[in-house]
């Protein structure tokens, strides 16, 4: 139980740390091309399931939905980092940290509702 236990602090330590790149936002960029509507068979289910699975078509468009908020999130939090670090005036500097740090965090909690796993080759 206390290994259990301690793989998943390690975990989720790891996904903590992935999650705070900023290539994490920019990893669903593949996503958007496969989930796009115009090109369905790039998804990597058989096309005969997309046209009969309700449920799929219905992941499909959560999943793009996911990803297009993913993207301008991610583009918020570039923009108010650069704007943090332009900016010399003590009071006026940790107020544009504080908008980063919660626009991150709030873009961080989006990644374990893309289901990333680790592979293995």
């Amino acid at each position: 139980m206390e290994i259990c236990q301690r793989i998943e602090t390690a975990e989720n330590e790891m996904r903590r740390i992935i999650y705070g790149f900023g290539f994490a936002a920019r990893s669903t960029s593949p996503w958007q091309k496969s989930c796009s509507p115009s090109r369905p068979r790039n998804v990597s289910i058989a096309s005969s399931w997309t046209k009969r699975s309700p449920v799929v078509i219905r992941h499909l468009k959560v999943l793009r939905a996911l990803v297009k908020k993913a993207r301008t999130l991610d583009q918020k939090v570039d923009e108010k980092y650069a704007a943090w670090q332009k900016v010399v005036v003590k009071a006026r500097r940790q107020k544009l940290a504080n908008e980063f740090r919660r626009l991150d965090r709030n873009l961080q909690g989006m990644f374990p509702k893309f289901y990333y796993t680790k592979t293995r080759h």
